[in-house]
Formats: C-alpha cells, structure tokens, sequence
C-alpha cells in the first residue's frame, strides 16, 4: 500500500506507472486506470521459503511470483521507485540502466526478520528466517551501484540501509505516517481498543500476548474496564474465543472514529511491520494515547516514538491502565499538542515531496 500511496501523490506532478502482482496501472492525478491485468499466483509461505533459499532470491519475491509480473521495459522511464529487497531483482546488474533508481525499504529487513524469529517456535523454521535478513543485505550490496537514493521509514531505518549502500546514494526518511492530527472527543468510556486485521499472523500473535498475558489480570483488577478489538475478516472460532473472554469483537467496521472517540488508550502489542506503524499513527491522530511495546515501535520516527508509552511488562501494562482509567481526562494539553506536532513533522503528505524533489532536480 506504501506503493500506491505514493503513487497517489506523485502523481499530482507526473504520470506514474505502477507495476504491482495484480499488473501494471497508469495513475494520473490519484486515479489508477489499469493497463495490463497480469495478476502472479502467490505461492504459499512454506513453498516460498524454500524456494528463495534455493534460488537465493528475497522470500517475497517467491512469495509474490516476481518473476512473473508484467514489468515494462526499465529503459522507457527516468526514474525507477523499487518497494523492498525483493524487488531489486528488477534493476540489479541491468546493463544500460540509464533511469535513476530511487529504493524504498519498508523496513529494516534486519531488525524485522529478527524479531519474527524470535518470535517462531522450533529450531530450523527461526533459522530460515533470520536467513531472510542476511539475503535481503546481500541483495542491497548488489544492486548498490545502481542505487542512487533510498527512502526509508524512520532514522534508524535510513542507518543501516546507509551502511549497504554506496557513498554517493542520497537518503531520505519518509514515515508510515498517513493521518493529521483530527483529534475525537472523549466519550468518558472506559475502554481500551485493540485495531488490526483479524486474518494476519503478526497481529494475531500480537492479540493473544494481550489476551492471555495482561487482560485476565486487568479485568480482575479494574472490571469496568472494556476490551474492544476491530478489525477486518476474524475467523469465527476467533470471535467466539475473545467473546467468551469478555471481549468485544467489532468486525469489519465501516469507520473506527467511534471506537476511537470511546477508547482512553490504544494497545499496540506488535512487532515491526507496516500495519502495526500506520495503526500508532492513527490512534494518535484520533487524540488516543499508544501503549505498546519496544518491538511495537520498531521502524517509529523518533518524533512518533516520543509521544508513546512503551513497556515490555504484562504486569506493568496492567498497572499503566488501571493508572489511566483513574483519570478524569483521557489526555493532557502538553501531550496533544507534542501529538499535534510528531503528525505535522511526519506527515507522509508532506514528507514525499522530498522524493518529488529528488526526482525534479
């Protein structure tokens, strides 16, 4: 999605092309008209693993059937966004490429398939995926001559990249950040609100630490307390099981501004990922304090990471929102104004036209 956003902006300058799995489409003015419906078949995750370990080629790139995709001819564009490691495989060692090639990260592949190990149980299945994070570096000193700028999601992130890269690349940091400050007005509910698609593992995992690591001893402690948990496609046996828990399901809403408007905090227990930094900005954006946890703000700008509360401790995040729930406002007008500003600074509206510079010069 990170892709079209941009698309979507840059677009207001120039006419783009955007080659993605589902095929390539012109987008003029933030309108996407489709040019060629190729979709790959995706391929999946244990089939894909394996394969990249044998071709050592990006896990992605088998996921998403790279080498199938309608890619138009590098040599009839000026310049070149590539999205992930995976994608390098489009540019890397083109001879006669004479287009500026400008390389969005995601993440920092490093730190994020690390996390995601640790989190897997086993012995090899962690061992395949740390792999993931030496093939991605591999592939970004490979295509490193022809790289010539890198975006990337935060300060830490743009460091390593740096470090794979040539001296001459120029690097920019575009945040994860979609939202401005639109804050909602507190409705005096004690909730505490959980938002995520219901169907991806990395929140799942995320929900369950939760559910079974603080909520049984927050809702002892503080039963007034409401557990609210939205989002897209839950299983049933899923909504069944946060049910009986206590907690309520909302599935598939239309609009969270409600939710939002209700909750005294936002619980982001995740590791790195793209959903989990959109999803800090839009509980900010909403007026709603984050709490989360070190791995929750992996890849955060530091002006985001400042506005957050960060534990690691089950106990302690009972003891956070108890604190919290005691309190007659939900925030204060220090901290919504320090808000204010990290979405102003970070803005990805705002932050892109550095690309769009880049790209104009």
């Amino acid at each position: 999605m990170r892709g079209h956003f941009q698309a979507i902006h840059l677009s207001k300058i120039w006419p783009i092309t955007l080659a993605t799995e589902a095929g390539v489409f012109r987008v003029e003015n933030g309108v996407f008209t489709e040019c060629i419906a190729a979709p790959a078949r995706e391929l999946p995750n244990g089939r894909a693993l394996l394969r990249s370990l044998f071709t050592r080629k990006h896990y992605l790139f088998e996921k998403y059937n790279g080498r199938n995709w309608a890619v138009p001819d590098v040599g009839e564009f000026t310049h070149i966004i590539v999205h992930y490691p995976a994608l390098l495989e489009f540019v890397r060692g083109k001879r006669g490429l004479t287009a500026d090639v400008i390389f969005d990260t995601h993440n920092n592949e490093r730190e994020y398939f690390e996390s995601v190990a640790a989190r897997t149980a086993g012995f090899a299945k962690p061992i395949f995926i740390r792999r993931q994070a030496s093939i991605s570096e591999r592939i970004i000193k490979q295509a490193a001559a022809n790289i010539d700028a890198t975006v990337s999601v935060s300060e830490s992130d743009r460091e390593w990249v740096a470090g794979l890269c040539s001296s001459q690349t120029r690097h920019f940091v575009v945040p994860n950040n979609l939202f401005r400050y639109e804050p909602t007005t507190w409705t005096g509910r004690k909730s505490v609100l959980y938002v995520g698609s219901l169907n991806v593992n990395m929140n799942l995992q995320a929900l369950e630490w939760f559910t079974t690591r603080v909520w049984p001893a927050l809702k002892e402690s503080a039963p007034e307390v409401d557990f609210i948990v939205a989002g897209r496609n839950p299983a049933v046996g899923l909504v069944s099981d946060l049910e009986r828990k206590g907690i309520q399901v909302v599935a598939n809403a239309p609009s969270l501004t409600g939710l939002y408007a209700d909750a005294m905090f936002s619980v982001i227990p995740a590791a790195s990922g793209s959903g989990g930094k959109i999803k800090v900005g839009e509980a900010l954006a909403h007026g709603v304090p984050v709490l989360t946890t070190a791995q929750g703000l992996v890849g955060q700008p530091a002006a985001i990471r400042e506005c957050c509360i960060v534990n690691d401790d089950p106990g302690e995040w009972v003891s956070i929102i108890r604190e919290h729930l005691g309190r007659e406002e939900r925030s204060s007008k220090l901290w919504d104004a320090k808000v204010e500003n990290a979405l102003t600074e970070t803005y990805f509206g705002s932050s892109i036209m550095q690309i769009a510079g880049f790209i104009g010069a």
